[in-house]
């Protein structure tokens, strides 16, 4: 396979030119092989239901992960499912997806919001171990018996503070998925 730009790896995935290699192994009911590669309408063709035909409605563009490039998360409709594009420095693209409540008001910095239910809920950002990724918690709360609790880190009103912070950052900008283009991404 050829060495392409990264912009160029993400605009030939995106416009189905190119496979990427999604790293997950259960999708829907379909079970591919690990890091099997699959195009974009192949990958959005496995999650759709009967009934209900799932699509890239938006895209953001961020560095999910602080390493200094960029990756392109693609929201998924009706679901609002996230599907995490990151290049590699060959030039392949790998994938990971996160469902809606797993990922929510996405942060220029990379931090989002992750929920357990109605009573609980963490903010954390995503770490890579090869193409893998995995949240990392950065804080955590809970209800139980009507009381609030904290882990991971904070507690009590610094937790509070925290929680507030990261709703005044800047949240990502998303796009229509119709509109993306090779010189968005840089």
């Amino acid at each position: 396979r050829e060495t392409l730009s990264h912009a160029d790896a993400f605009m030939s995935v995106l416009q189905n030119e190119h496979t990427f290699v999604h790293i997950s192994q259960e999708i829907g009911d379909w079970q591919t092989r690990e890091w099997e590669p699959m195009f974009l309408n192949d990958w959005l063709n496995a999650y759709s239901l009967e009934e209900i035909e799932v699509y890239a409605d938006r895209f953001a563009i961020v560095d999910i992960d602080g390493d200094g490039i960029t990756e392109i998360i693609l929201e998924i409709a009706p679901t609002s499912q996230k599907l995490i594009l990151r290049s590699n420095y060959y030039g392949w693209i790998s994938a990971n997806s996160f469902y809606n409540r797993a990922m929510l008001h996405l942060k220029v910095d990379g931090t989002f919001l992750s929920s357990g239910g109605a009573s609980s809920g963490a903010v954390g950002r995503l770490c890579y171990s090869g193409a893998e990724a995995e949240p990392e918690i950065l804080f955590a709360w809970g209800i139980l018996e009507g009381e609030t609790y904290y882990e991971f880190n904070l507690q009590g009103e610094e937790a509070e503070i925290a929680l507030q912070e990261f709703f005044e950052k800047e949240d990502v900008e998303w796009f229509p998925f119709a509109d993306i283009s090779a010189d968005m991404i840089f």
